[in-house]
């Protein structure tokens, strides 16, 4: 879903390392001459280890794009651990859905968490939904990424792509 964020940035950066669970899915980047993948499924061990070995080889991390989904609650710590131990400033745009919005459930924010990283600059991303033509879809793949890429261009703390109000209208 992120691959037009990926071909975008690898026009700005020196090297993009961009994690995969699949070859074949990494194999849809080949025109990003200066790919580094990242074979690994973050919902496993050894995630921190491969981020690790990218920073070791190609320099600190100064910007990462992350959807770490719910299934690996573990991966956001290891990452966060290894951006804060490589001692250079990152930003961190975290991609949330649409259900941290969700007025009527009381949730902790990842940006009190992130205070414990100083060098760890946090933006949160939430993917919401369309409303067209009295009725509600979510977003496209094209509308997360250019939402994406408008959220790293303005540099907000807080960046909400398409709408998450009203909620029960969500599709």
């Amino acid at each position: 879903m992120l691959k037009d964020v990926s071909k975008h940035l690898s026009k700005r950066v020196k090297t993009l390392s961009v994690v995969g669970r699949t070859a074949a899915k990494m194999s849809s980047l080949s025109e990003c001459l200066n790919l580094n993948p990242i074979l690994v499924d973050y919902t496993k061990d050894h995630f921190e280890g491969h981020i690790q070995t990218a920073i070791n080889q190609f320099g600190p991390l100064d910007l990462v794009v992350a959807w770490i989904h719910g299934s690996a609650p573990n991966a956001t710590n290891a990452l966060a651990n290894v951006l804060y131990d490589q001692k250079g400033m990152v930003k961190y745009f975290d991609l949330k859905g649409s259900s941290v919005a969700n007025p009527n459930v009381s949730k902790s924010t990842s940006f009190g968490y992130f205070e414990k990283y100083p060098t760890v600059k946090y933006h949160q991303v939430i993917l919401g939904f369309v409303r067209e033509n009295n009725s509600s879809r979510w977003l496209s793949h094209t509308e997360i990424s250019n939402g994406v890429i408008k959220a790293i261009e303005s540099d907000k703390v807080k960046h909400i792509v398409g709408q998450v109000e009203p909620w029960n209208q969500r599709p």
